[in-house]
């Protein structure tokens, strides 16, 4: 059971990143990388390892390696 939970999560995420990759304007993508973000802190809450200042980190880079 909890093993299809996580293939669950990470096809979500893994979704999520696809849409990051093939949006075609600044708009959608801004929107999906929100989307992964919000999925991620709720699974790694859900998890009990949500770490604010890390998240916070991993949130800086997203942004920066998709604005390349």
């Amino acid at each position: 059971m909890i093993e299809e939970i996580e293939k669950q999560e990470d096809e979500a995420l893994l979704a999520v990143l696809t849409n990051i990759n093939e949006a075609e304007d600044e708009v959608t993508q801004n929107r999906a990388i929100d989307r992964f973000l919000k999925l991620s802190i709720a699974i790694a809450i859900k998890n009990g390892e949500f770490n604010p200042v890390a998240y916070q980190s991993f949130a800086e880079n997203l942004l920066t390696q998709t604005r390349k």
